[in-house]
């Protein structure tokens, strides 16, 4: 910015505009660096048409809080937003936790009670065997006993 400082006013304009862009620098605010630009901008044309160059800068100001106040409407109206999902997706998550939970315990009463099922088939699949074993014996024995005796009867002894 190039600004000739010929008199106390002209002192001003210069120190309103390095005071707008030394607060851009600080803040690395680039709306306020733009500020300062366009005030630079409005005090050379002011000052060569014979006009109130703060009169124009205060304009700038004002516009530049609207589109701010402006911004931040919409950042808010954005973060409530994102506040409504997230609060909806944890929620979601922490139902499905929960039903995930309640099938991972049915799941392992299902095993547990398969697990017993399967021991009490393999112990009355035993006691089968172990009955069809005995019957096997028991119908030999009979048919040792009916063997004799059959015999003696087909020879006439009673």
């Amino acid at each position: 910015m190039q600004l000739r400082v010929s008199s106390r006013a002209d002192l001003a304009k210069f120190e309103a505009v390095r005071f707008v862009r030394d607060l851009a620098r600080k803040s690395k605010a680039p709306a306020l660096a733009q500020l300062a630009s366009r005030m630079a901008s409005a005090m050379r044309l002011g000052a060569a048409a014979g006009e109130d160059p703060f009169a124009k800068v205060k304009g700038l100001i004002t516009d530049m809080i609207a589109t701010l106040e402006s911004e931040a409407e919409e950042d808010a109206s954005q973060k409530a937003y994102c506040d409504k999902e997230m609060s909806e997706a944890t929620a979601k998550k922490d139902d499905l936790t929960a039903e995930s939970d309640k099938l991972s315990t049915k799941i392992a009463q299902d095993k547990a009670a398969s697990t017993k099922l399967k021991e009490e088939v393999a112990t009355l699949q035993k006691e089968l065997a172990d009955m069809a074993k005995a019957k096997a014996e028991a119908d030999e024995l009979r048919a040792e006993e009916k063997w004799p005796s059959a015999l003696l009867q087909e020879r006439g002894c009673r």
